[in-house]
């Protein structure tokens, strides 16, 4: 596949751009600041732009098969970051015809099916209280998605970490028994490659973690 990635220089998205690299994909990688992709720069197609910038956009999705979206907030970016890029690129995809969209989120972001435990409620409260504006962006894009025609799978994600590859990943709904309350980013990374073009969770909300 030709796969553009969104958030391609974050933590998160240098583990997406690497799994896809190793399984053969092309990568267009949309970035503010192609250096902080080091040696995988000679590997991808680089579109320089910021979320704002349409026809940036719009060359970044052009011809591809499949984005993914794995945007986060920074120091700087705006409260409402995620959810004016998620339009920005929505209409793009629907100006190319392109209908597989893979976007990540934060496990704070509820789903009908989700049994919450009194842990997963003391996380949430504190999310909202310390970074309520980062908390109803993500409800906000998520949103945004879930109204669009795109066959579109949002992966919500707990804590994220640079531990290991533990290769013990599931999906389910918040407060699974079986699921933990983080994931390593690289585990991540994999889950999101494998699901590129799983029917099965199109138009779903699996919360993704760590299996215990």
């Amino acid at each position: 596949m030709t796969i553009t990635i969104f958030g391609a220089t974050g933590k998160t998205g240098l583990n997406v751009v690497e799994k896809a690299l190793d399984k053969g994909h092309s990568i267009k990688a949309f970035v503010r600041t192609p250096s902080k992709l080091g040696e995988l720069k000679e590997k991808v197609t680089i579109i320089q732009g910021s979320i704002e910038d349409i026809d940036k956009i719009n060359e970044a999705i052009k011809d591809s098969d499949c984005i993914i979206s794995v945007l986060g907030h920074g120091k700087n970016t705006p409260a409402n970051m995620q959810t004016n890029a998620i339009k920005n690129i929505i209409n793009a995809m629907n100006t190319y015809g392109v209908k597989r969209l893979i976007a990540l989120t934060g496990a704070g972001v509820a789903a009908e099916g989700d049994k919450p435990s009194f842990m997963n409620n003391i996380v949430s409260a504190i999310l909202k209280l310390l970074a309520k504006a980062v908390y109803e962006d993500g409800i906000n894009y998520t949103n945004e998605i879930k109204n669009s025609n795109l066959n579109w799978t949002v992966l919500r994600a707990p804590v994220l970490t640079q531990s290991k590859q533990s290769n013990k990943v599931g999906l389910g709904m918040v407060g699974d028994a079986n699921l933990t309350f983080s994931i390593p980013r690289s585990d991540l990374a994999q889950k999101i490659i494998e699901i590129l073009d799983d029917t099965t969770i199109f138009k779903k909300l699996p919360y993704i973690a760590k299996l215990k």
